[in-house]
């Protein structure tokens, strides 16, 4: 919690970083760190990754990833699609 409050607050600062990234790469990473969470939660999740670029910072968008994937997992039910 500690460490994703630093990111934010180092982020509305400005980006120290911009950089090209891969978005699919940085969700792939986060999915995988998050699969047993998933199946301990009884969640499926199935995502269909196209090669999308931007240009960033790779730390800050990881977090956002992690972030709204963390909230999918906290806030859904299984049995609710």
């Amino acid at each position: 919690m500690i460490d994703a409050l630093l990111t934010l607050a180092r982020g509305e600062r400005r980006l120290e970083r911009r950089e090209p990234l891969r978005l699919q790469s940085i969700l792939s990473a986060v999915l995988r760190e998050r699969r047993e969470e998933l199946e301990r939660h009884g969640l499926r999740l199935e995502a269909k990754l196209d090669d999308a670029s931007a240009i960033g910072d790779p730390r800050l968008i990881e977090r956002l990833v992690a972030n709204l994937i963390d909230n999918a997992i906290r806030h859904n039910t299984t049995g609710a699609g």
